[in-house]
């Protein structure tokens, strides 16, 4: 009678020593796959503002305006350091295009895409597509209009430019070339109008209603020289 009391109570102890057992091995291992989880899900987000938006087309060919510059990435990972190399502009591999190659002339719409980023990082592009205008490259010469630059200063003041910058060449497509009627002098914004000035001011084809035309100006600046009559005096 004792035997069979202490098999029992060994076969048991055994029972619930193998409870004990399995219940903490399940126990151990949902922590471990709750563990695992949680870093693989971890994930790290950077927005970048101003990315520099590459437009693929033949430049030889054609000139393109309206469409944008730059473009704004939502980048993202679960490593800290390729996400943060990515968004550093001196280390990033990747670059934002918009390609134009296959579209023919006129107001198209294309698709924004990344190109070359590094494996572990999704990234996101916004605007995810960009519009504007292909026309037939043309170039044109244009004298600078001088009198509307000598409108925007004191009366009495000389207004001097070296004769080969009197002269530049306008490039744009054939539509917008057309509709250019001149090419002014920007004033300069750090000029103190009370004083001389010597140096060098942008440029800009205007349209009859004074609308600025997108062109290529060659040169992009002139030097110029401004003597105030109040100057000369002295």
């Amino acid at each position: 009678m004792k035997l069979n009391r202490s098999f029992l109570y060994a076969l048991l102890a055994t029972f619930l020593s193998l409870i004990l057992f399995f219940y903490a091995s399940s126990s151990q291992y949902q922590t471990q796959a709750k563990t695992s989880g949680d870093i693989a899900t971890e994930t790290y987000t950077n927005t970048i503002k101003g990315v520099p938006l590459v437009l693929r087309y033949d430049s030889d060919k054609y000139f393109v305006s309206g469409f944008a510059s730059e473009v704004t990435v939502d980048l993202s990972s679960s490593n800290r350091v390729l996400l943060s190399t990515e968004t550093q502009e001196s280390s990033r591999t990747f670059r934002v295009v918009a390609d134009l190659t296959n579209e023919s002339p006129g107001l198209v719409e294309v698709p924004v895409t990344i190109e070359h980023l590094t494996s572990g990082v999704t990234a996101k592009v916004e605007p995810e597509s960009i519009s504007g205008t292909i026309g037939l490259k043309k170039s044109k010469t244009f004298k600078v209009d001088l009198a509307s630059f000598l409108s925007q200063i004191p009366g009495g003041a000389s207004l001097m430019v070296a004769d080969d910058d009197k002269e530049v060449s306008v490039t744009s497509n054939e539509e917008l070339l057309a509709q250019i009627s001149a090419v002014q002098m920007v004033l300069p914004e750090d000029w103190d109008q009370t004083k001389n000035y010597n140096g060098e001011v942008s440029l800009q084809a205007v349209d009859a209603n004074g609308e600025v035309v997108p062109s290529v100006i060659e040169p992009e600046t002139i030097s110029i020289r401004i003597q105030l009559k109040t100057e000369e005096k002295k």
